[in-house]
């Protein structure tokens, strides 16, 4: 009895010193893959977390199991210092989640111009598509972010191009329908 009870302690105890381990290189945990130091951080805005641990030796474009990046996080949750730092170590700003989704469609469908615009200078591609066939234009105009719009379509982004349904961005503000689409409904009127 008292053997067995040893071995289950020291199971016990060497299974936390694992969790601590791919805590400490952000690896994901038996516990919860879903759990990415990495990720939680540049989502929470930690800068300094962040390039503790890129200087681990954990990759820039780790993915959690939906394909998401520290980018694409930090890029939703209008995290710029963050984002910076992640382009500044190499981030592939053009990556796609498992939905097709890239950062600059996290940062048009969250309406965070400073975030959109150091995504496009870092080489974003304005008119990617998701698997829906949606653009980082019908994300901001689908939310009623007429400060993103304008940007993206002075970026080059195209109001005619249409998504699976065949909707153009300007369809998607009107179909939304509040005052906030509509404002953006004006703007890509005739465009």
């Amino acid at each position: 009895m008292m053997k067995k009870t040893m071995t289950k302690g020291l199971h016990l105890g060497v299974r936390a010193a694992v969790v601590a381990m791919a805590a400490l290189v952000a690896l994901p945990t038996m516990a919860d893959e879903d759990d990415i130091p990495l990720l939680e951080a540049a989502e929470h805005g930690q800068v300094s977390r962040v390039e503790q641990i890129l200087n681990s030796g954990v990759g820039v474009n780790i993915t959690d199991h939906d394909g998401e990046t520290a980018l694409m996080q930090a890029a939703s949750d209008g995290r710029l210092n963050v984002v910076q730092l992640l382009l500044a170590r190499g981030a592939s700003v053009n990556m796609k989640d498992r939905d097709g989704k890239t950062a600059l469609m996290a940062a048009a469908d969250e309406g965070n111009p400073a975030v959109v615009e150091a995504l496009l200078a870092a080489g974003a591609e304005v008119n990617a598509v998701d698997r829906d066939g949606k653009t980082a234009l019908m994300e901001a105009a689908d939310e009623g972010n007429a400060e993103v719009v304008l940007l993206l379509l002075s970026k080059g982004a195209d109001p005619k191009m249409r998504d699976n349904r065949g909707r153009t961005a300007r369809d998607m503000a009107v179909q939304e329908g509040g005052w906030r689409q509509m404002k953006v409904a004006e703007l890509l009127q005739g465009k």
